[in-house]
């Protein structure tokens, strides 16, 4: 299977030292199978840091997965939105739990990546 990584850069080897911490699904490589999914992001990255839009593809074999701990969202949800909430916030305290993974606890997340709109929306819930 194809994926794609849209960034300002060309990446031809996965460093999770350089990944952003509190993104939608903890510290992470993210990954699209859209390739035009990739394009916009590669041109946002550009927008925010400069460089030059491009995106790597990576061949992915699920097979290899089978000794991995994976966590798959399969749509938007209450436990997804709780989820990602909790890896967005800098002060949530208990990094154990399976309802983030601050902790690199899965190896593979799989679901939506929740877009400007959700962010509010997480915003304005957070605040109740």
């Amino acid at each position: 299977m194809k994926l794609y990584h849209g960034s300002n850069m060309a990446i031809s080897e996965i460093n999770l030292a350089k990944c952003r911490p509190y993104r939608d699904f903890g510290t992470g490589f993210y990954l699209t199978i859209y390739a035009d999914q990739a394009r916009r992001m590669a041109a946002r990255v550009v927008r925010l840091y400069g460089g030059i839009p491009t995106v790597s593809i990576f061949d992915y074999d699920k097979k290899d997965t089978s000794e991995l701990n994976v966590r798959i969202f399969d749509k938007p949800s209450v436990e997804w939105a709780h989820f990602v909430m909790n890896n967005r916030d800098r002060n949530f305290e208990d990094i154990a739990s399976t309802e983030c993974n601050l902790d690199a606890k899965y190896d593979i997340v799989v679901g939506p990546v929740a877009n400007d709109d959700m962010a509010l929306l997480f915003r304005q819930y957070s605040k109740i």
